[in-house]
């Protein structure tokens, strides 16, 4: 069966360096728009009877770009593709995956249930906030889900001296901290937790530290960096409490607002991001290195044509 490459305007970046290990050329979409902003693309291709691959990360501003990944994958539904795959690089509003308060919305459900109406063959996930997700989707559609950690451990064994420790920014980590030590080769992690002066603002010199910095690196890992709150008051907490240097890997650099300048401000040494979410290079903070994962999802999606097993890629 012939193998196709589409991808959403959010996408094109990712999907061109995907292409690029496949030695296959992107699949010509016009990313046409009417004047009132509504999207129309055209798939300039025949697909018919292939297995028709859509890159779309749901980066911000994610209500469109949602939006547009539901747009061309109906096209390309409409256009009687014999497999269609979705890859998710980043999947937006899956932090809104429990109804925690009254009269509020469960938007990773609904993210869900708007893919499945599309009744994709397979549905690539990767680094998602929340796993428990996964099971939005009804077991017609495959799920699969990939961690960074395949690509991000090497790079960050690179950046550390003995003596480290991982940790997490805050409590909600102690999963991924614990997962990421054990590939560090750590059988302890550390935790960090917020608390407040008397003026209301997070004071790193009363915040917690559940392990021990002192004298030692100190790699924070988490799923994405938003507006960089939390991460920087761990990493001035780590320094308060004698951290040698402290690095920050996060999966989906968001970096929304001022989050930059906030972080070139601040007491990380670097910050180690994949390019789920593309940024402009001259955006960035000279602090951020962004590792690629376009060989990596190459390779995933070879393996989801061939029907092969992804756990080869999986820690």
């Amino acid at each position: 069966m012939e193998f196709r490459l589409l991808a959403t305007e959010a996408g094109n970046h990712l999907a061109r360096g995907v292409c690029g290990h496949l030695g296959k050329p992107l699949t010509e979409v016009d990313h046409r728009h009417c004047a009132d902003g509504e999207y129309v693309p055209q798939i300039m291709e025949n697909i018919r009877d292939t297995h028709t691959v859509l890159i779309c990360p749901t980066s911000p501003p994610t209500d469109r770009n949602l939006m547009d990944a539901m747009i061309l994958g109906d096209a390309i539904v409409r256009a009687a593709p014999a497999r269609f795959t979705m890859v998710f690089p980043y999947w937006g509003y899956n932090r809104q995956d429990r109804k925690d308060k009254p009269r509020v919305p469960l938007t990773a459900k609904l993210a869900a249930d708007m893919i499945t109406m599309l009744c994709p063959t397979n549905v690539l996930l990767f680094d998602v906030h929340s796993e428990a997700t996964l099971g939005y989707f009804p077991r017609a559609v495959k799920v699969d889900h990939l961690y960074s950690s395949a690509i991000s451990v090497k790079r960050l064994r690179e950046l550390v001296d003995d003596p480290f420790v991982v940790a997490g920014p805050d409590k909600g980590a102690g999963p991924r901290s614990a997962y990421y030590a054990r590939l560090l080769g750590k059988d302890k992690y550390v935790l960090f937790e917020k608390r407040r002066g008397p003026d209301g603002k997070v004071d790193p010199a009363l915040s917690r530290v559940i392990g021990d910095v002192e004298g030692r690196d100190v790699i924070l890992v988490d799923d994405l960096i938003d507006s960089g709150g939390t991460v920087n008051v761990a990493a001035a907490t780590a320094k308060f409490h004698g951290a040698r240097n402290v690095y920050l890997f996060a999966t989906h650099g968001v970096f929304s607002g001022n989050a930059m300048a906030a972080m070139d401000a601040g007491h990380l040494s670097k910050i180690v991001v994949t390019d789920s979410i593309y940024h402009d290079p001259a955006t960035l903070s000279p602090k951020v290195e962004v590792l690629s994962i376009s060989g990596f999802l190459a390779d995933a999606v070879v393996r989801i044509h061939e029907g092969r097993s992804l756990s080869a890629l999986i820690p």
